[in-house]
């Protein structure tokens, strides 16, 4: 799923990702699997977490909404790291 496909089907969430389609060239990811969505950032970060101990590779939280978003500076990080194709 696209991250424009996201925005429009889970608005105002908190969404965790995990790359699965990348571009040939760049390395930058084209597609992804939704592999959960929460309300509160706190929720966002234990799934996150959950999934990385599972073993899930690229996985990040990707906020669907503008505007101040309580986010610490290595889910930030890690965010970019994956979409520029960094992971």
């Amino acid at each position: 799923m696209k991250l424009s496909s996201i925005i429009e089907k889970y608005p105002n969430r908190y969404v965790i990702l995990a790359p699965v389609l990348y571009d040939a060239l760049s390395k930058r990811p084209l597609a992804f699997k939704v592999l959960e969505d929460c309300i509160l950032p706190d929720d966002s970060v234990k799934a996150k977490e959950y999934y990385e101990g599972e073993g899930v590779s690229g996985v990040f939280i990707f906020p669907t909404f503008e505007g101040d978003i309580p986010f610490e500076p290595e889910d930030a990080a890690r965010m970019f790291q994956v979409l520029m194709g960094g992971i």
